[in-house]
């Protein structure tokens, strides 16, 4: 039975918010949840929601050294899991230039974010278009 009980207390202990530890104790340069940052033009806010997913709850940080920072903060003080998302200075830092099908939104081009991350929502987002309405095929 002993060995029963280690296993939960592992499972609870594993699976710690540290998305809530981390927007509660905020190391530098981590800008909050990535849900509050994003602005999302008016009624494409469930296409954005069902392209992030549990990305959504992921905490927004400002350059992949304050990711880490916040990573290694998270892990000395045993605060749980959690994601970040933050963007990467890249000569492909720009949306897709792909042609945007007929009565299609490029997500990309419906969500605002800090210019610091706006490399790693265009990663998330890019070569995804959202429609006004299901098809029959």
């Amino acid at each position: 039975m002993p060995f029963t009980a280690s296993i939960h207390a592992w499972r609870l202990a594993s699976s710690r918010d540290g998305s809530a530890w981390l927007v509660e104790h905020r190391p530098e340069g981590l800008l909050g949840p990535l849900s509050g940052v994003l602005r999302v033009r008016a009624g494409f806010e469930a296409a954005v929601a069902a392209v992030l997913g549990p990305v959504a709850d992921a905490v927004a940080a400002e350059s992949g050294e304050s990711a880490h920072a916040a990573i290694r903060a998270l892990k000395d003080a045993d605060g749980g899991r959690a994601a970040l998302v933050f963007g990467v200075a890249s000569e492909t830092g720009e949306r897709s230039d792909d042609p945007v099908p007929s009565g299609a939104h490029r997500l990309a081009d419906v969500v605002e974010c800090p210019p610091e991350l706006r490399a790693g929502v265009l990663a998330l987002t890019t070569a995804l278009f959202s429609t006004g309405m299901l098809v029959d095929w």
